[in-house]
């Protein structure tokens, strides 16, 4: 719970006020907008993350994805969550938690195809997308 409470923080400290300004400038529409944007960068990193090398840009976010943590219990807690992810299915599911980019990247690991994993991602960036628009775009347009 811990680790969960200290992502949503650190989500809404890193993009809660970009979203904020995208409600103040577009209303509603925000959401759509926080959506697209959302869910096609999810897309565009997984498959920069199943390259050899997955660029300059691509590589700079997904280095942030993984970062090593200081608290060997928070890597811990992190390993258990990521063991889950052995499917469609779980990667789907867990997708709500720690994104929509960690679960199909963890499934190439597992050895899965690239064409599998592709189909994957959409399915989890578009769960997480939903999510991500509806945490920063919904419901800071309701608010303002």
């Amino acid at each position: 719970m811990a680790t969960i409470a200290m992502l949503v923080v650190v989500d809404d400290l890193t993009y809660g006020p970009i979203s904020w300004l995208l409600v103040g400038l577009f209303g509603q529409i925000a959401v759509v907008v926080v959506f697209v944007i959302y869910f096609f960068a999810q897309l565009y990193l997984v498959n920069h993350g199943i390259r050899d090398s997955p660029g300059r840009m691509a590589g700079w976010f997904l280095d942030r994805l993984q970062l090593s943590r200081r608290s060997h219990q928070v890597a811990d807690r992190e390993t258990h969550i990521h063991e889950h992810v052995t499917g469609v299915v779980f990667a789907c599911v867990f997708s709500i938690l720690i994104g929509g980019i960690l679960p199909p990247l963890l499934l190439w690991r597992r050895g899965w195809s690239r064409s599998a994993v592709q189909r994957v991602a959409v399915a989890t960036s578009a769960i997480y997308a939903s999510e991500f628009a509806t945490l920063h775009g919904l419901i800071p347009s309701r608010i303002l």
